[in-house]
């Protein structure tokens, strides 16, 4: 006989003929996961979605409307200021939307004197 532990009932017993995947089978029924897997299944299209706008949105772990409100607010206080330091952050938030020099020309223009 094989013993399997089976969370929540303990050990069960499988005749030595049964092999594993046949056992496997036999816990799903046994532990009633077939149901919970054809509820599941019929909400994949919901799953694949949600999991699709999350990586659009986490690819990297970073929220990019976050980043990108930050890069805009850092060039907004470079244009107010005239302070470099706030360029530099804008160009590095940038980096991480992986944003280049011909589609945003401003965040790498030369620095002019800022006129108050």
């Amino acid at each position: 006989m094989k013993t399997v532990e089976v969370p929540g009932l303990g050990l069960v017993d499988f005749p030595d003929t049964m092999t594993e995947g046949e056992i496997q089978h036999k816990l799903a029924e046994f532990t009633r996961q077939r149901p919970t897997l054809l509820k599941l299944s019929g909400y994949f299209e919901v799953y694949l979605d949600a999991l699709n706008e999350l990586s659009e949105r986490y690819v990297t772990g970073f929220d990019f409307n976050l980043i990108a409100d930050k890069m805009l607010d850092r060039f907004n206080l470079y244009r107010r200021t005239g302070d470099e330091r706030h360029r530099e952050e804008a160009r590095r938030y940038a980096a991480l939307l992986r944003l280049d020099s011909r589609r945003f020309p401003a965040l790498y223009r030369r620095a002019r004197p800022h006129l108050l």
